[in-house]
């Protein structure tokens, strides 16, 4: 009896760490490699901060990573990954001028039984609000969005959509950042920016 269930245990542990090992390989490597928080000071002033918000409280995984692509660039399937912190404001203070999409978001499952990871395409959006153009160095405020889970009957094959919100506002992020700014570049832009919208 006691070797069955030393048997057992040696079993249960393999599967942990087999768990722990495929998580790592379908996307959870992505921890180690997540952008900094730090907004540091840029190596040229010829970048944009370009913020947004996701809440992702619906979707089966955790919201670790955001992926934006640039139009028309000379380098193929170059992406911009974001910070993201945890309540779900994310933002990328080294991006120039160009034109550019969000394309990918995701993370680990947050079923522990399940694991794996997912990754999800953003949906098409009409008037494409969501995706900025740059075209001077500037603060970019992308939204606040919120996704939600969609039934068969209200689904045209996507299981998901983003739905606009109202809040946070951009001030609110912004103020939020501030703690990250440890530059003081992003910091007088940052508060130039929060008492232009104050007005």
């Amino acid at each position: 009896m006691k070797n069955v269930k030393g048997f057992i245990g040696y079993c249960i542990l393999i599967s942990i760490i087999i768990f722990i090992l495929s998580s790592c390989l379908c996307g959870g490597y992505r921890f180690f490699l997540r952008p900094s928080l730090e907004l540091k000071e840029p190596e040229t002033e010829n970048v944009s901060l370009v913020v947004g918000y996701l809440d992702t409280e619906e979707a089966p995984a955790n919201l670790e990573y955001i992926e934006m692509y640039k139009l028309q660039d000379k380098e193929k399937n170059k992406y911009y990954e974001f910070a993201i912190d945890r309540n779900g404001i994310f933002f990328n203070s080294n991006i120039l001028p160009g034109t550019y999409i969000f394309k990918i978001f995701g993370g680990n499952s947050k079923n522990f039984l399940i694991g794996g990871s997912y990754s999800f395409i953003f949906p098409i959006q009409g008037k494409k609000e969501m995706d900025p153009v740059i075209t001077k160095p500037g603060i970019y405020f992308v939204g606040s969005y919120k996704y939600k889970k969609l039934k068969k009957s209200e689904s045209d094959g996507s299981d998901f959509d983003l739905i606009k919100l109202e809040e946070p506002t951009e001030k609110e992020i912004l103020e939020k950042i501030l703690e990250y700014a440890k530059s003081a570049f992003w910091r007088e832009k940052i508060l130039q920016r929060i008492e232009e919208i104050s007005k």
